[in-house]
């Protein structure tokens, strides 16, 4: 092979390098400041109310998958209605959607986080939010774009992969800045 062939292959290869990553997961996360995350150690799913759950399998994939994760971080998912979080998920399977935040019903408040109440979720995109049971309030909100494959058959290690790069950051450290970005 010539100098120039070397040459220009190895600039496709840079090339090749420098464009992956724009079609990889991104990651992104908030949290409530002053927030004690090590005073959390169980979990109870909630449904989110508006959220229109994936196909009974997906879902299963979904819970195992964060379940997993949270268990490797000393989380105990429980039913039991004391547990120190509630934590919950959306997804945006094959379009656009708005997010909602958990509510107990009428007359009661959870905070949100500083997120725009039209903000939407692209297809693909699992967010994942955790809300202090005791003071109703969610204190993080996570969101995974790329997570799902729509409208294609799940993809069970691209799922996992997007989890643990999405949970990687929870609960976060005392000295991590609020917004995150990965």
């Amino acid at each position: 092979m010539t100098c120039r062939a070397t040459k220009l292959w190895l600039g496709i290869a840079l090339l090749i390098a420098l464009c992956g990553p724009l079609g990889a997961q991104k990651v992104r996360w908030y949290y409530l400041s002053g927030t004690t995350f090590s005073q959390y150690k169980t979990y109870k799913w909630i449904p989110i109310e508006g959220n229109m759950a994936p196909d009974p399998t997906l879902e299963q994939q979904i819970r195992q998958t964060i379940d997993a994760q949270l268990a490797k971080k000393g989380f105990t998912n429980t039913n039991d209605g004391n547990a120190d979080l509630y934590v919950g998920y959306q997804v945006a399977v094959d379009q656009e959607k708005r997010w909602n935040a958990y509510s107990t019903g009428p007359g009661t408040h959870w905070a949100t986080l500083a997120t725009n109440p039209n903000s939407t979720i692209q297809a693909g995109t699992l967010c994942f939010d955790v809300y202090d049971r005791a003071n109703q309030r969610i204190v993080w909100r996570g969101w995974a774009t790329k997570a799902l494959n729509p409208p294609q058959a799940p993809d069970k290690q691209k799922l996992e992969k997007a989890v643990a790069r999405l949970l990687r950051q929870f609960p976060p450290l005392p000295s991590m800045t609020r917004h995150g970005r990965h």
